[in-house]
């Protein structure tokens, strides 16, 4: 399960990252001008085209390219700010327009330019040629339609670039899901191997301390057989003894003497070992070993 932590860490990611392409595209997309083509109006006896040029950016907007009419004299247009208007030498053209390089736009201003014209059908040729090299969208009085031709663009366009960020994100989470399930199946199986092996070593300590258990216990049979015969013997050799010299004094200092010689002091306690405690104990192990056998089992 995705810690707190991990959850905010993604949405915060997806935020900047939806961010970022939103304000990329908007950058990419967006306009650095725009060019109203107003209807033809007659002022003062004199029909004219309005243009309001507008200047979005820092900078003076230069070189826009415009097509008039072929009679019109960069002479007889007025304008609202100082612009440069020259003439541009076709080689190939028709005689009934010419075109025309307008510069000199100032920044942040919106710049109306009066054009002359004789007909009104005069103002259909009256356009800007580099309307996409410049960035600048054109509005003609003669051609308002709905703008849904943007919208659907920037929508496709917004649904790419979702599109790959989220087959990126998800090809990278599958790819790290894969890592992090082959590193928790690698853990799982050592940790199998482990109780595999415990259970293993289990056992095998189990059994060794049943035998050392066992082996004590026939050691302390026989010790105490052996002690019991030897106070036999002991007991047998003073009798004798006595007997011989009818004194116990000198059979007492002749098992001394045998007891220093040997270094047999232990056994002079007159202490045994109880064989009734030993088979108890016997049982006990036996019964706890039984226990043992069927609990790893």
């Amino acid at each position: 399960m995705r810690s707190t932590s991990q959850t905010a860490i993604t949405v915060v990611v997806t935020f900047l990252v939806t961010l970022g392409l939103n304000l990329l595209l908007r950058y990419v997309s967006l306009d650095k001008g725009s060019v109203l083509v107003a209807a033809p109006i007659v002022t003062q006896g004199t029909m004219v085209v309005a243009i309001n040029i507008s200047n979005y950016t820092e900078n003076t907007l230069d070189d826009v390219l415009a097509s008039i009419p072929s009679y019109v004299s960069t002479k007889d247009m007025v304008a609202s700010d100082p612009l440069k208007i020259s003439d541009l030498a076709d080689t190939v053209g028709v005689g009934e327009k010419r075109r025309v390089s307008i510069s000199g736009i100032d920044h942040n201003r919106v710049t109306q330019l009066w054009i002359p014209i004789r007909r009104t059908e005069d103002s259909d040729s009256i356009k800007i040629l580099n309307a996409p090299e410049k960035k600048l969208r054109v509005f003609h009085a003669n051609d308002v339609t709905y703008p849904y031709a943007p919208v659907v663009l920037d929508a496709v366009i917004m649904a790419v670039l979702y599109s790959a960020f989220y087959y990126g994100m998800l090809t990278w989470m599958n790819g790290r899901y894969s890592e992090l399930r082959k590193d928790f199946d690698a853990d799982v199986q050592r940790i199998k191997d482990f109780e595999t092996k415990y259970e293993a070593h289990r056992r095998e300590l189990a059994e060794v301390s049943s035998a050392s258990s066992r082996i004590k216990i026939l050691l302390l049979a026989r010790i105490s057989d052996y002690a019991k015969e030897l106070q036999f013997w002991r007991d047998t050799v003073r009798k004798v003894l006595y007997q011989t010299s009818h004194e116990q004094s000198t059979s007492e200092k002749l098992i001394n003497q045998v007891t220093q010689a040997l270094g047999t002091h232990t056994a002079r306690t007159g202490e045994t070992l109880d064989f009734d405690v030993i088979k108890a104990a016997a049982g006990i192990l036996s019964t706890t070993g039984s226990q043992g056998s069927d609990a790893a089992k």
